[in-house]
């Protein structure tokens, strides 16, 4: 397996908008439905509980939930909330939100979930390559 630095991977992601073209959010929706595609086939009945940060891992983590949630998974998705949205990842909110699939906000630790079952798969979609504030 070969592993990129984030700048690589950031470089990659604008060679491929530029180029391709394709938008982000489209290049966004390809990753997930790849991601979720992987997933399926390797835990086809594990509960998944999913957590999407503010950037575009966020809107990634986003988009796997409704993508498997729509292939009939069980799947719990929590936001964290009080800082602003990406435009990719509060598309993919939005999305979630028009799929009918819930979520919680996670706004202070009181919000956060017990562990999940020990069966379930968990999603991290918290920070990515763009992280830069603590």
């Amino acid at each position: 397996m070969k592993l990129f630095s984030a700048d690589q991977i950031r470089a990659w992601d604008r060679y491929t908008i530029e180029h391709e073209p394709v938008l982000s959010i489209e290049l966004m929706e390809r990753a997930a439905a790849a991601c979720t595609e992987y997933i399926h086939l390797h835990f086809p009945s594990s509960p998944f509980v999913v957590f999407a940060g503010s950037g575009n891992n966020g809107g990634d983590g986003l988009a796997i939930a409704r993508l498997l949630a729509q292939r009939g998974h069980n799947v719990l998705v929590f936001q964290l909330s009080g800082i602003p949205l990406s435009e990719d990842c509060s598309t993919n909110l939005g999305r979630l939100k028009t799929a009918g699939i819930s979520y919680q906000s996670i706004s202070d630790a009181a919000d956060i979930p017990p562990p999940p079952a020990a069966n379930a798969v968990v999603i991290d979609a918290l920070l990515g390559t763009g992280q830069n504030r603590p």
